[in-house]
């Protein structure tokens, strides 16, 4: 009965441990998923029964050893992220059991090391407590990582498992000398609730380093995108430039040609060159002529993707945004204009694309909309993109709204039917 008792608190442990490492890492897509639990449980469950009689230092570094080969091996993530869960979680596990051990040995009026005995029913019933106190810890820290991405340096991942494990070995060697003297229970439950509280206030401190790394590392690579940006608009605008004045050469070249076919009387070969000179040149790369070289290079470049995706195309321009930067407009224009083209290309039926460049009451007004065929905002409220890799992907939105941001501008999006609309409002008399 007593190895039952243990086989079954060792189990509950196992499926625990397991369970907490599938919902917080998840799986490797190489494995099955059936496979992979059954593997994680079976090797949990045999070395903790190894580990039943070994010290607590043994048990200690070869259980989380274990536990860390198998999160690497089987589940997703960083090493050092699954090293430092796997010391968080056995420190915390350690720690509840101490806690709920000499909290019920006070209050039944039993000796703790009668409690911790092997085979004691009493060890079962305080371990099963533990275990509830475990389970929920574990799922607030699964819920948590919904919320939270883990960001630290290898050096701060060392310094966070370093000092869960000193304030684990400190309590240990207290709760020994407590036993041992078999007295001073409340200043061991005192100390014990404020490593406790050091550890909770520790593990939030990686919270707040993580969102502050993170924070840094969007803003470097929102920064490296804009520069990116940058260049790319002016390559573009230097190519729109070499394409117009190519455009008006060839026509002079095209004239020419055609006077010294008439000289010849070459009908078919004026008739072609008029029908190159009217059509192919005076079309090609043209969608929007205005008085701003940025915007025809950005708009053309943008409308001439769209239409080899059979997107329709429409503009209106009636202000040139002039004291908007030719980068923030370019920008702007760009991300705005890969959204939407991106959004069409998910279309099964028909598509277009309608921009609207516009001024009123102080500010620039640019309104952009095209078709869609499902909700948008119903299904994607934070227009969160759907590429797999965020750290790149999604930044456009975010350099819209610093454009924005500078411009003292306002940004809404809205959808009318089977229309996505996103307004953009920028002040004029921003420096």
């Amino acid at each position: 009965m007593i190895v039952i008792v243990e086989q079954l608190y060792n189990l509950i442990d196992s499926v625990v441990l397991t369970g907490f490492l599938y919902f917080y890492f998840g799986i490797k897509q190489k494995f099955n998923l059936a496979i992979v639990l059954l593997t994680s449980i079976g090797t949990i469950f045999l070395f903790s029964n190894l580990l039943t009689n070994a010290s607590w230092i043994l048990t200690l570094a070869v259980y989380g050893t274990v536990i860390s080969a198998i999160a690497n091996t089987l589940f997703n993530g960083k090493l050092s992220e699954k090293i430092m869960i796997v010391v968080i979680v056995n420190v915390v596990l350690a720690l509840i059991n101490m806690y709920v051990i000499t909290l019920i040995s006070r209050f039944i009026g039993i000796e703790y090391n009668i409690l911790i005995s092997f085979g004691s029913v009493n060890r079962f019933f305080v371990a099963i407590s533990a275990k509830l106190i475990y389970f929920i810890f574990l799922t607030l820290l699964v819920s948590l990582k919904k919320k939270t991405i883990f960001m630290l340096s290898k050096i701060e991942y060392m310094l966070m498992i370093l000092t869960f494990f000193i304030s684990f070995t400190l309590i240990y060697l207290l709760r020994n000398i407590i036993v041992q003297s078999e007295k001073y229970y409340g200043i061991f439950l005192t100390a014990l609730l404020c490593v406790l509280l050091l550890n909770i206030g520790n593990f939030f401190m990686i919270l707040y380093i993580s969102r502050k790394n993170l924070k840094e590392r969007n803003t470097d690579l929102l920064q490296k995108q804009l520069e990116w940006q940058e260049e790319n608009l002016h390559n573009l605008e230097k190519k729109y430039d070499e394409t117009s004045k190519l455009r008006h050469d060839m026509k002079n070249h095209i004239s020419c040609a055609i006077a010294l076919a008439k000289q010849t009387d070459n009908m078919s070969l004026i008739n072609y060159l008029k029908e190159l000179s009217d059509e192919k040149l005076s079309s090609a790369d043209n969608y929007v002529n205005v008085g701003r070289n940025v915007i025809n290079a950005i708009i053309n470049s943008k409308f001439e993707l769209a239409k080899k995706s059979n997107i329709d195309v429409r503009c209106v321009i009636v202000d040139e945004m002039c004291n908007v930067s030719d980068t923030d407009i370019g920008i702007l224009l760009g991300n705005l204009l890969d959204n939407s083209i991106e959004a069409c290309v998910k279309n099964v039926g028909d598509s277009d694309i309608l921009l609207k460049i516009l001024s009123d009451a102080g500010y620039y007004c640019i309104e952009l909309s095209n078709t869609v065929e499902r909700d948008i905002l119903l299904e994607n409220p934070n227009l969160i993109t759907s590429k797999k890799d965020t750290r790149i992907h999604g930044l456009g939105l975010k350099s819209i709204f610093s454009i924005v941001k500078k411009y003292n501008g306002i940004i809404n999006f809205n959808q009318k039917s089977n229309r996505f609309y996103v307004y953009v409002s920028l002040s004029r008399y921003v420096s």
